[in-house]
């Protein structure tokens, strides 16, 4: 359906990058991506949000901001937004990813 025709809007990484980098890239990756070289050219284009938990103490905030930092230095429309809480999800972030694709989607 039109869906299927419609290309990707975009991406959420939430606590942590291990969902956007590796897609970023096209490919698989250990660890961090830091190189802006790195990205597959057509993902690019994509805007991000990043979303994290100040209180973290699963993955440490640095490497979420260090991702955020990546993905700006590669050129990449990226958004960021922590919120205090550890490693979970808060319903202010589920609404806030909610307004994020609602403006991405019409």
């Amino acid at each position: 359906g039109a869906a299927h025709d419609r290309p990707d809007t975009g991406s959420i990484g939430s606590i942590g990058s291990s969902v956007v980098m590796p897609r970023m890239c096209g490919r698989s990756t250990r660890g961090t991506v830091t190189e802006p070289s790195a990205f597959a050219p057509a993902a690019l284009q994509y805007p991000v949000l990043c979303l994290h938990g100040s209180r973290d103490d699963v993955v440490p905030m640095a490497m979420g901001r260090a991702a955020f930092q990546t993905l700006q230095d590669a050129g990449v429309t990226a958004a960021w937004q922590d919120y205090p809480m550890g490693h979970e999800v808060l319903p202010e972030e589920i609404r806030d990813i909610g307004a994020w694709l609602a403006e991405r989607l019409g």
